[in-house]
């Protein structure tokens, strides 16, 4: 007789394990063929077109309309608290492997207040001012400079020099 005990083989344990690290693999490989099949070239011809209106002679002649269609979507989400005479559009590609997304930041100028009181159909028109792409945006270089009223008093009152 054997003193030894036979090991039990836990089979459904390492099925079990199995189905899911299988499962998980091709998770892992649909998010993958997601990501460079469909999201990241997308992305990247949006940003080609982006690119080539931006070395148009004048890029300000687009608005935000003609940049959704060179694009071929609509902005996922579109911020105007940032600057008050600006508005950042921001299309995005969802990643397939859920880390990142892929944004471009555009940003857009408006007209001035005084421009659609005159004419109010201008209200929702926005000219194209700038775009950055996988980046957060630089106050610096994606905006418009900002223009600053200096007041100078050109008449300033007499200086007494005497005691009197």
């Amino acid at each position: 007789m054997s003193a030894t005990k036979k090991p039990r083989n836990n089979r459904k344990g390492s099925s079990t394990r199995l189905t899911l690290l299988l499962v998980l693999l091709l998770v892992v490989g649909l998010g993958c063929a997601y990501e460079f099949g469909v999201a990241r070239p997308n992305y990247q011809k949006a940003w080609e077109a982006i690119k080539v209106i931006d070395n148009d002679s004048d890029p300000s002649n687009f608005t935000s309309v003609d940049i959704d269609e060179a694009i071929g979507q609509e902005a996922f989400k579109t911020d105007d608290s940032i600057r008050e005479d600006c508005i950042v559009k921001t299309y995005r590609w969802r990643s397939g492997l859920l880390v990142k997304n892929h944004d471009i930041h555009v940003v857009f100028t408006k007209f001035s207040p005084l421009m659609i009181k005159r004419n109010p159909a201008l209200e929702d028109t926005y000219h194209y001012y700038s775009a950055v792409a996988g980046q957060p945006l630089d106050p610096k270089q994606n905006f418009p400079i900002q223009k600053e009223t200096i007041v100078q008093n050109l008449n300033p009152p007499p200086v007494n020099m005497g005691g009197g």
